[in-house]
């Protein structure tokens, strides 16, 4: 059946024809546009970049961040290493370390509102750090993955900065309390250790001091009785401590003495002479053992550095000065957009699609009846 064309010429007939409508549409909806763009608050985003650097033993430090600059994760610090700062950075305990830090509670929930007087502090400190995850993102470059950027969006440019160097601070301070490596484990040990060989060297040689001052030293005048090891169900072992051994020691010079010889392996009747020249060389193995764990806690403080991870800061958070939100411009070019669609969709359907101006086909009688009418003419 065959119907009317319809031509180009007939869409630009159309869009002359209903040129006012479709401008009050384009004006309306433009214009309102403009007006909602400008009821909404301006935002600003405030934001820094770093990057995280592991250095190892395996080079220098320069060497390492050298290698840290290269693309798509090669090299320096690696993917596990970026998503472990990313974990950090997102993590709900470090978010709450910064509520705290800053004090936010009371600037999200002020005291004389309904919400602040019924929630818990809980309940607030775990809203706190939900709304603080909306303001700050963390993101990682696409295609530089090594870096991190840290923006934070608020009404207020200077709390905008504020929230992103206090990531920054509290970055740094997880890292240094809660990153425990191979290497920290080690200097911890160490430094524990150093402590009791330091108190055992001193007491040692009080000791002695004492000893020299209250006997006479002689091989063969005054004797001692002095504990070497305590029995235990799995065996002998050495003393812990000099606590315990002295304590022993304290015991057994007792006539009356409570400790039997089932309980401590000792040593009856020690000449005086003999005991001290055995307190020096005990005393001489307690300084060679401070030294060598002085030694070692030295390198392990070295190695933990080395091991510990740390970021450089490739951009400073700086207080905005244009805003970042509401883009007006890019709103009222959308409107516009949109609208003039809309206008010339509207005109184009009254025209052509509406049951009013809808065209119709030439029906088949009408059209022999025309052929028969010119045929007589």
């Amino acid at each position: 059946m065959p119907q009317q064309e319809i031509h180009l010429s007939d869409y630009v007939k159309v869009l002359w024809k209903r040129k006012k409508t479709i401008a009050t549409i384009v004006l309306v909806i433009t214009i309102g546009t403009i007006i909602y763009s400008y009821s909404l608050p301006e935002k600003y985003r405030a934001e820094a970049s770093i990057m995280p650097i592991i250095q190892s033993s395996g080079g220098s430090g320069i060497s390492n961040l050298l290698n840290s600059f290269s693309p798509m994760g090669m090299g320096g610090s690696t993917s596990a290493e970026v998503n472990s700062f990313l974990i950090y950075l997102r993590s709900k305990i470090f978010e709450a370390q910064v509520v705290k830090a800053l004090d936010l509670l009371p600037v999200f929930f002020p005291g004389d509102g309904n919400v602040a007087t019924r929630l818990t502090e809980e309940q607030k400190l775990n809203l706190a750090c939900a709304r603080l995850g909306g303001m700050v993102k963390i993101t990682n470059d696409r295609l530089f993955m090594q870096k991190i950027t840290i923006s934070a969006v608020s009404e207020d440019p200077q709390f905008a900065a504020k929230l992103v160097r206090q990531y920054l601070v509290e970055l740094q301070n997880f890292i240094a309390n809660n990153v425990l490596t191979q290497s920290k484990r080690r200097r911890l040990f160490l430094e524990k250790e150093l402590a009791k060989k330091r108190k055992e060297t001193l007491e040692m040689g009080k000791v002695m001091a004492r000893f020299y001052g209250q006997n006479p030293v002689s091989l063969v005048r005054g004797t001692i009785n002095v504990p070497v090891a305590v029995y235990t169900n799995k065996g002998v072992r050495d003393f812990k401590n000099y606590e315990e051994f002295k304590a022993n020691y304290d015991v057994l010079q007792e006539k009356d003495s409570s400790v039997s010889g089932h309980e401590i392996q000792y040593v009856p009747d020690v000449p005086h002479q003999l005991y001290l020249k055995y307190s020096s060389i005990q005393q001489q193995i307690l300084e060679s053992s401070y030294v060598a764990l002085s030694q070692a806690f030295e390198i392990a403080k070295d190695e933990e550095v080395k091991q510990e991870p740390s970021f450089q800061i490739l951009e400073e958070p700086f207080v905005p000065i244009n805003r970042f939100s509401p883009d007006r411009k890019g709103m009222a070019k959308t409107g516009f957009l949109i609208s003039l669609l809309l206008g010339i969709g509207w005109s184009f359907y009254r025209e052509f699609f509406s049951s009013q101006y809808r065209l119709k086909p030439i029906d088949v009688d009408d059209e022999e009846k025309l052929l028969a009418t010119a045929e007589i003419t």
